[in-house]
């Protein structure tokens, strides 16, 4: 998400990125806006790539397979399965969105805010491209963006939603670091390369694995 290399924001990376973005979430915002059922369809393709990708990260480790089984289930079945029950509560697509939403533009504001200012890494033996400066500026846009997208969206503004709003971009990140953590462990660059410019679908997904999660735990216990 953020650089302390002084790099062009539009290098070719970035345009490609762009690009594939473009088309992608246009498409995956539909399936969720359309029906619950078009969401589990895409919830579960996702699931079953990123269950590959998994396996193949870690199949190189048999002694600790039952560990690694485990681990993916929490990491991945538990979040996407809470994410399911979320789309289909009354307000269900709203939540989605907004959590959506959100996490893509705490993702893109570290990324820029790393790439123009920051010097201070993050977490230099797990991720080392990105800075504490990228983490402040991910954390606090989508802290603001979360209280207009509830205003957009006409979703109370109370404690919980301010709990939300701290929760969420916190999570983006964390989520995000512990993909680096994952790849870093099993020393691959990208988890796959269907999305180019992105890799594959759990880098495309770390962040928004863990905002699906805190978001519908957010409205299990408080909403």
């Amino acid at each position: 998400m953020t650089s302390t290399t002084p790099r062009t924001f539009l290098d070719q990376n970035m345009r490609l990125r762009i690009l594939t973005a473009v088309v992608a979430i246009p498409i995956a915002l539909g399936l969720i806006i359309f029906s619950w059922a078009t969401t589990a369809l895409l919830i579960m393709a996702l699931l079953a790539g990123a269950t590959y990708e998994y396996v193949r990260l870690v199949q190189h480790e048999p002694s600790s397979m039952l560990n690694n089984v485990l681990f993916g289930v929490a990491y991945l079945g538990v979040p996407l399965i809470m994410a399911l029950w979320l789309r289909h509560q009354p307000d269900g697509v709203k939540w989605f969105m907004l959590t959506l939403i959100t996490t893509w533009v705490t993702d893109s504001m570290a990324l820029f805010v790393g790439k123009a200012i920051g010097k201070h890494k993050l977490a230099p033996r797990i991720s080392p491209k990105k800075t504490w400066e990228g983490f402040f500026g991910g954390v606090i846009s989508g802290f603001v963006l979360v209280l207009v997208l509830a205003l957009v969206f006409d979703l109370s503004i109370d404690g919980a939603m301010i709990l939300l709003a701290v929760l969420l971009p916190i999570a983006a990140v964390l989520g995000d670091l512990l993909e680096s953590k994952l790849k870093r462990r099993f020393n691959v660059k990208d988890s796959g390369t269907l999305f180019p410019g992105h890799g594959g679908i759990l880098d495309r997904i770390d962040s928004v694995i863990a905002t699906l999660l805190v978001t519908a735990l957010v409205v299990i216990l408080f909403r």
